[in-house]
């Protein structure tokens, strides 16, 4: 007696892994005049990450960067004072992941 063949379709669906713990601190303000801020970024040993923000105001050295606890400082432009108060954002990245992702707010006052 033979035996008939049974296939079977299995999707799988993988999380990827979270290496960007976070930022410390993850919300800062400076006032009009500008200046620099820095922010801890925290990730898994080894971890490829790299920054990026929408915002023209706010510079940053750009490239990959590896290290799970690094000192990363943003120079933000001075606010001319017929610009409202303003809040920007720079995005810290996993390069292999870039859903893994976490986000440092500037918050520009008068």
């Amino acid at each position: 007696q033979s035996n008939p063949a049974v296939f079977v379709d299995i999707n799988v669906t993988q999380t990827p892994h979270v290496e960007m713990i976070g930022l410390s601190p993850a919300l800062d303000s400076i006032g009009a005049s500008g200046g620099t801020i820095e922010t801890n970024v925290q990730t898994l040993s080894g971890t490829q990450w790299q920054a990026s923000s929408p915002d023209s105001w706010l510079h940053f050295t750009t490239g990959v960067q590896v290290g799970p606890n690094t000192a990363f400082e943003v120079l933000v432009d001075g606010k001319p004072p017929y610009i409202s108060p303003r809040t920007g954002s720079v995005t810290f990245f996993n390069i292999l992941n870039p859903a893994d992702a976490v986000v440092l707010t500037i918050q520009q006052t008068d």
